[in-house]
């Protein structure tokens, strides 16, 4: 829950309202709540083990790079990982389920019951969720972070003990209901010890309320009301950002995530024909993206997708993640984690839609690298100040907001 600005939610299944306080702890006469996993004080891996692999034999690779030139383009360690040996099974890039569980003493068997979940230990920011049972799946929690919990009754006049868990560092993957690959795109280290905050952007798929055809190809639907009350409720998304053409999206022209949620079409291309364009449309393109992005993270939270949330988004997030300082090494592992949600992307090769080498290519020469091993992020802030427009005063903005000091 680390965010500029402060919330506290209740997740009422199959109900979510926004609540500002948390429940007194008020000992009952004869009834009890009691605490059982997970243990005190564990450490709870939330990465699929399918994606751990990739990700720590990506890791171990780099190792072999000099750590000053691991934020510049390089060889990636001899570039052996390849994540087609890795994909095996697909994740959907949802994250792990933590168990929670407790006992009762003097309750009935209709009873219902808060968890309460935060990252503060006043619980003045939280979670809660309300249930009827005594076991309960938490998903699409914050990387790195500890979290303190305890189960209350719903009048809150039982409170059970505060137990506390932490969660392993990585890349943090949302369980948003029908919808797939979303991920934030903060919790990743940076160069300067930094690293980026959780809860402002988010990367995934597109948004549709009912199935549709357009240009001959079938879009399913991926939201339903549970994935509506995450984004908003879970996510506080506040703007879509829709990387989409008009007949693509259906003729969409406001948010299927509802009334509250700024809509803004940017149908843009990908890879080295977005940073080339010389006609000046796929810049205006950009810049109004940045400016997204920038303003949503100072009020709420934004969200930015595609089709499937690979190649349009996967290059927006390369540029605002190499912009906040990510390793070539990580932007590699993010826009390759896509293929864990049905859609296999290698940045060595050339598919049917991908083209990643000529991201890299366009990069090259948007910013007038001539050098063996050009700094990713200088190579990306020449190119959004020299050619998109973007000031060096709103970059700086940005990462003001975005980036905070790391710590284990």
């Amino acid at each position: 829950m680390k965010r500029n600005h402060n919330r506290s939610s209740f997740l009422l299944l199959p109900l979510l309202i926004v609540s500002l306080s948390s429940c007194s702890d008020v000992e009952g006469n004869d009834k009890s709540l009691t605490l059982k996993g997970p243990k005190d004080g564990e450490t709870i891996q939330i990465q699929p083990k399918e994606e751990l692999r990739y990700i720590e034999a990506m890791h171990e690779q780099e190792k072999s790079i000099p750590e000053d030139k691991r934020y510049c383009l390089n060889d990636l360690g001899g570039d052996k990982v390849k994540i087609a040996s890795y994909n095996d099974k697909f994740t959907a890039c949802k994250g792990v389920k933590v168990e929670l569980g407790f006992e009762h003493k003097g309750f009935g068997e209709d009873k219902l019951y808060k968890y309460h979940l935060s990252t503060k230990e006043d619980f003045s920011e939280e979670i809660v969720y309300l249930s009827k049972n005594t076991t309960f799946s938490a998903t699409s929690l914050e990387s790195n972070a500890k979290y303190y919990w305890k189960v209350s009754d719903v009048e809150g006049k039982v409170s059970s003990n505060v137990k506390t868990f932490k969660t392993t560092y990585g890349w943090r993957g949302l369980d948003a209901g029908l919808t797939n690959n979303v991920r934030d795109l903060g919790g990743k280290k940076v160069k300067g010890n930094k690293i980026i905050k959780q809860g402002l952007i988010y990367r995934g798929c597109e948004l549709n309320a009912v199935p549709y055809e357009a240009s001959g190809a079938q879009h399913e639907r991926t939201i339903n009301d549970e994935t509506v009350r995450i984004f908003k409720d879970v996510m506080h998304v506040g703007t879509e950002i829709d990387f989409r053409g008009a007949a693509e999206s259906g003729g969409l022209t406001s948010s299927n995530l509802g009334w509250s949620v700024k809509y803004d079409r940017q149908s843009i291309g990908a890879y080295g024909g977005l940073l080339t364009d010389t006609s000046g449309k796929e810049d205006k393109h950009v810049k109004a993206i940045f400016k997204d992005c920038l303003e949503a993270s100072r009020n709420s939270s934004v969200y930015f997708h595609c089709w499937g949330g690979a190649d349009r988004t996967g290059t927006i997030a390369f540029l605002l993640g190499g912009l906040l300082g990510m390793s070539y090494t990580d932007l590699i592992i993010d826009y390759e984690m896509t293929s864990f949600s049905y859609n296999l992307r290698e940045h060595d090769k050339l598919g049917e839609h991908s083209n990643f080498p000529s991201l890299i290519e366009g990069l090259k020469s948007v910013s007038h690298a001539n050098e063996a091993n050009p700094d990713i992020q200088s190579m990306i802030e020449y190119y959004l100040v020299n050619k998109v427009g973007i000031t060096n005063d709103e970059i700086n903005q940005f990462k003001n907001l975005m980036l905070e000091d790391y710590h284990e």
